[in-house]
Order: structure tokens, then sequence, then C-alpha cells
């Protein structure tokens, strides 16, 4: 896959050549979507305010390109630049400075690549071929931690929890009890009349429109039991594009001996969702690149958990500490904050 950018500079063309600064960019999008040109407001006025050539990387996207395809291509990107002084990009070649910035999904891609500079400098095989780093990194609302954890205790969640649920508010059942005049819902306690619905009047659209039905159609409509679908509209210039995520079971060739070969399972994905459009494919038949031999990465706990821990069950000691020092003499108290 070759790799896609958007260049913006604001001074005459001639000019790139002197240049030495370049800004690389990878724009955020969950991953997922999004391209530079989501974003080229803020890059265009980088470019005019700075006067400097900014580069934004269309990186590919989950789930044709699943992770971590995004940051060995931010790798590959500042490495080829690196090793071409910006010439690749018609810039003067003699030295190159890089600042590097990213929002949301792209600040991520961008520091986790940073951290591949650091390993590949690192190596012992790559001493002679060293990759400077960026001269500055900067990050708008980057998504560097996906653990959504709290300082607080799960109990001390839970009080707070029960206080804000509905039941707790003041003067809620007394609302609820109340109807107001200007409710479009009717009343259902017992002994209250109901109103009578309206009867809408005959408009002159279906009046006309019943003059002008053939009586073929009158007779097809009175013979039919119950109300007609309406059909969608697009269905009537195409079949259906909806398709279960899951893969449907498969006929076995009978050449093959009721046996499914790699070979036919493929040729069968193809042929069940090529015909279909990419947004409407399962995930699995749009995913475009897989890593030879991958090996799932073994989770682990986090500094940020075992932190959560700790502070967990400090807590725990505190609250036991304070029931025990104002509980009273042999008498239990509630722990503090659950009361």
């Amino acid at each position: 896959r070759p790799i896609t950018g958007f260049l913006f500079f604001a001074l005459p063309e001639k000019q790139l050549s002197k240049t030495t600064d370049l800004i690389l960019d990878f724009p955020g999008g969950g991953f997922v979507a999004m391209s530079p040109e989501h974003h080229e407001e803020h890059l265009r006025m980088w470019a005019i305010t700075t006067g400097k050539p900014v580069l934004s990387i269309d990186y590919g996207k989950a789930p044709e390109y699943p992770y971590p395809f995004a940051i060995d291509e931010a790798f590959d990107t500042y490495k080829l630049l690196v090793e071409s002084v910006g010439a690749l990009l018609g810039m003067s070649g003699k030295k190159l400075n890089i600042p590097l910035s990213g929002d949301s999904a792209g600040a991520s891609i961008t520091a986790n690549f940073v951290f591949r500079i650091i390993e590949h400098n690192e190596n012992p095989a790559n001493r002679l071929k060293l990759l400077p780093q960026p001269i500055a990194l900067v990050f708008n609302y980057a998504a560097l931690d996906f653990n959504f954890t709290s300082w607080m205790s799960p109990d001390n969640l839970r009080v707070l929890r029960t206080e804000e649920s509905p039941g707790s508010l003041p003067g809620l059942k007394e609302l609820a009890a109340h109807i107001t005049p200007l409710s479009m819902v009717g009343d259902k306690r017992p002994g209250v009349p109901r109103r009578k619905p309206l009867k809408r009047q005959t408009s002159w659209k279906e009046i006309i429109r019943g003059l002008t039905t053939s009586g073929g159609e009158k007779e097809e409509d009175a013979s039919s039991t119950g109300p007609k679908k309406r059909c969608s509209s697009s269905a009537l210039k195409a079949p259906s594009s909806r398709r279960s995520t899951f893969l449907e079971p498969r006929h076995r060739p009978e050449s093959l001996g009721g046996v499914d070969t790699p070979e036919a399972e493929l040729d069968q994905d193809e042929q069940d969702f090529n015909q279909y459009r990419e947004e409407d494919r399962p995930l699995q038949a749009r995913v475009r690149y897989v890593y030879p031999e991958s090996v799932p990465i073994p989770r682990s706990k986090s500094a940020v958990v075992q932190q959560q821990h700790a502070l967990s069950v400090a807590v725990e000691e505190a609250n036991t500490k304070a029931t025990e020092r104002y509980g009273g003499k042999g008498k239990q108290r509630e722990p503090i904050g659950t009361r």
C-alpha cells in the first residue's frame, strides 16, 4: 500500500527547496475514520501562520488495515523523510527538522511510533543507522490511556451512583403522579373518562386519488385482508444489501468429497461479498492486510490498573481505621462515606 500524504505550503513553490523545517501531522478519527481532508482548515492555518510546509499522512485505518498497521506506516514515513533529508518532498536536502503533531487517535499513533524510534536506536544492530528524534511533539486531546478507571474505590462509587439515581431525587414521586393538562397522553387512572379520538377528515388529495384509481386496484385492495407493507424505494432499484456479519454455512464442493479447502473457502468468501458495497461487508471480509505469523499480544495489568488497586486498598484501610477510632466501644458502625 503506497503512503498517502497531503502537503500544505503557503509560500511560492520555489521557496520549498530552501526550507529545512517540516511539520509532520497525523490526523485523528478513532483509528477507523477521517483523513487530512477533514482537518484541512487548521492544517492550512498552520501553513499560513508558520510559513513552513505541513505534511499530513492519510494512514491505513481499521478494519481494512488493523493494528498496528498505522504505527508501522507512520514509522516508515518518518524513516523515509529522515533518510532523504526532506529531498523526497522537494526540500533542501541539507538539513531536516521535524516537529510531530497529532490529535486524538493521531496523537496516539504519533506517541507509539516515537517509542519505535527509541527502540530502533537502542537495537545494537542499528548502531550505524540511528534515526534522529523529532524536535517537538504537539498533542491535541491525545488518546493515550484506554483504561477507564477512577481513583475512588468501587464501594464509594456505588454510593455515588445510588445517590444520583432517579429514585433518590426529592419530589419525584409527587411529580410522577401528576399529569399536566398539556400532556398529549391520556390519563389511565380509574374513574377518569377518556376523550374520544378526533376523526380526521379525508383530504382532497385522497379524494382525487380514489377517483383516479382503477377498478382492478380497488378489487385487489378490497380482497386483501390486511394492510400492505410499503416497500423501500432502494429495494426496487437493487436487491437488499443487508447481510449478517456472521458467515453463512457454505455448501461443500462435491468434487472434493465434501471437504472444504482453504482455497475453496477463500474463493467462496470473495464470491459472497464482492458483489456488496464495502461498508455492507462483514469486518473480516473488509480486511486488506494480514500480518504474517501474527501472534496475539498477551494482556498484562498496566501501571494505571495497579495504581488503582493500591488506591482502593488504601481507602479501605483508612475507612477501617476511622471506624475503629470513632465507632465506640465494641459497636460497629458503617464505613465513612456509606452512611
